[in-house]
């Protein structure tokens, strides 16, 4: 195995162990009834709405955050990647993956995105699901259409 592919599968398998990691914790706040992160939750702040379909515009205030959910699978590779740099109407909060429920090797779970809205305006948020290390054609590409007032 050329010293290439090592380095790149030792960088595959520390994120996907990273990933592990902080879903575990993302279980625990569940279990322990913190609700905060469930889609609609409403904290003393803000309320957190969750979009899953790219053809549904998302409509936001500014100051308010949101989640955008996608299914991902990292035990093939694939992870999704912002496509563009976003402009300064939104920031990317943080993204995570949510493991499956089932307890089969190999099953999918999904990729929770979250942002927040800073100034009134249109944008597009352009994720493509990707192999990092492959120069092919993404697998997947979603568009997400966010206003904010």
């Amino acid at each position: 195995m050329k010293p290439c592919s090592i380095g790149l599968l030792t960088m595959a398998v520390t994120l996907i162990l990273a990933m592990a990691a902080y879903s575990q914790e993302i279980l625990k706040m569940a279990a322990t009834n913190d609700n905060s992160m469930q889609a609609g939750a409403t904290n003393i702040s803000d309320k957190t709405e969750e979009y899953l379909n790219p053809g549904e515009p998302i409509k936001v205030k500014a100051g308010q955050k949101f989640i955008i959910r996608m299914e991902s699978n990292p035990t093939t590779g694939y992870s999704w990647q912002l496509s563009k740099d976003l402009d300064n109407i939104i920031v990317l909060v943080n993204n995570t993956f949510i493991p499956p429920d089932s307890k089969l090797c190999g099953a999918g779970g999904h990729e929770l995105w979250t942002f927040k809205a800073i100034e009134p305006g249109q944008t597009n948020i352009i994720i493509k699901y990707v192999r990092p290390w492959e120069k092919n054609q993404p697998a997947r590409t979603n568009v997400f259409t966010v206003i904010v007032n």
